[in-house]
């Protein structure tokens, strides 16, 4: 029987390896991973007494799978642990299968005892890998969960209000039910209206304020989304769209609809959480 310790060495090595090397491409990952795999596998086969030939082949496939952890970007030592887990079982039990097949053996006894050197290697690599990620990341985040804090929710939040041109106030505050909210402000005394008394008294647009939530776990992506929703409204509302929606809605739901129509589109349109996005705009049609 082939030693399957190799797919052990190979998915740590590869994995580990590749956590080092996070700037470089996806195919120099793996291509990195393989080479560090194969050297372990063939180093393990001699230390076991194995088929060095076959330790490296199972070694480099466990590795190239291995290799593979980096690029998924996993952040937080337990998230890590568990896609690495996933990845390195997969790699081992390959490479044990077809090594035990080519050998006369069972792919699937094979399969099996790689995959649970397999696992256990990527489970190591791929917590160490995680908290890398987690205490490198450009936003504070947990290192154990990898989530990110609610300091670096809020980084987030101002970068990506930044990126996209959000000319307005940014404030954070707990929201019970909202994950943002635009408000706008009256130009004479600088406090919050509501869009129907914006739409009544200014039909030339009106600044506004934005409040985040810093509480709720999201990730970047939905950080974006968020801030360019809560982006068009305060575009539109600066514009005076408030008053044209007004004129155009023969209800209060379908002068709210309006608004929410142009701000589930500008984040569809962005390529951002389409298929929900697609399905407010069609809850908002309905109304007149």
């Amino acid at each position: 029987m082939v030693p399957l310790w190799g797919g052990l060495a190979a998915a740590t090595g590869g994995a580990v390896s590749g956590a080092f090397a996070s700037s470089t491409s996806f195919g120099a990952m793996v291509a990195g991973g393989a080479a560090s795999g194969a050297v372990n596998g063939g180093l393990s086969a001699i230390v076991a007494g194995g088929n060095v030939g076959a330790g490296i082949w199972q070694g480099a496939l466990g590795g190239a799978i291995g290799g593979m952890m980096p690029s998924i970007n996993v952040q937080g030592i337990v998230p890590g642990a568990l896609v690495g887990a996933g990845l390195g079982g997969l790699g081992g039990g390959l490479a044990g299968g077809t090594l035990s097949s080519i050998n006369g053996g069972n792919f699937g006894d094979g399969f099996r005892q790689g995959a649970i050197n397999g696992a256990i290697g990527g489970a190591l690599s791929g917590g160490i890998s995680g908290g890398i990620a987690a205490k490198n990341s450009f936003y504070d985040r947990n290192v154990i969960f990898g989530n990110l804090s609610q300091s670096g929710r809020a980084q987030a939040f101002l970068d990506f209000s930044n990126r996209y041109g959000v000319n307005a106030n940014i404030v954070f505050e707990k929201l019970s039910d909202n994950y943002g909210e635009t408000r706008p402000l009256d130009p004479h005394t600088g406090k919050p209206i509501t869009p129907l008394e914006v739409a009544r008294k200014y039909p030339n647009g009106v600044n506004s304020e934005v409040a985040y939530c810093t509480n709720r776990l999201m990730s970047l992506k939905k950080i974006e989304a968020n801030v360019i929703h809560e982006g068009r409204h305060v575009m539109d509302l600066r514009a005076g769209r408030a008053t044209e929606f007004y004129k155009a809605s023969a209800t209060s739901n379908g002068f709210r609809g309006r608004f929410e129509i142009s701000a589930h589109t500008a984040v569809y349109n962005s390529g951002l959480q389409k298929s929900y996005n697609l399905s407010r705009i069609n809850y908002w049609s309905q109304f007149p």
